[in-house]
């Protein structure tokens, strides 16, 4: 699998991990699977840590789909940590797509900014 998840409730904090080969699908696959999760929570701070990730195809549809499904509340801060040019337009096209939904979504290269920006400890 493509993803992964951990959930620190004391932490109020998610971080998704994905390597490999990944598209929207799995990040599709990924939300519905969270929403389903006891301990998931739409407004703990989250995490998405795409540096392992191979360089994804994706569509601005394919992109505000994702933004659209989102389980995520108003209330939820969203880093997204990349480490390539090509994820890091694609995150800022999902920004765009997440704010229009009142979402607030930044995209980082440095991890240690993504943690202090949501104001977490990595797990």
């Amino acid at each position: 699998m493509p993803s992964a998840y951990q959930i620190d409730t004391g932490q109020r904090f998610i971080r998704v991990t994905y390597t490999g080969a990944f598209a929207v699908g799995d990040i599709l696959a990924l939300q519905a699977t969270l929403a389903a999760d006891p301990e998931f929570s739409p407004d703990f701070v989250v995490l998405t840590d795409l540096r392992a990730a191979e360089p994804m195809e994706a569509t601005g549809a394919g992109i505000e789909h994702v933004a659209e499904g989102s389980p995520f509340s108003p209330a939820s801060k969203q880093a997204i940590l990349v480490s390539i040019d090509l994820h890091f337009g694609l995150a800022r096209m999902f920004e765009v797509y997440a704010d229009r939904r009142s979402r607030v979504v930044r995209v980082f290269r440095d991890p240690e900014a993504a943690y202090a920006w949501l104001g977490v400890s990595p797990l």
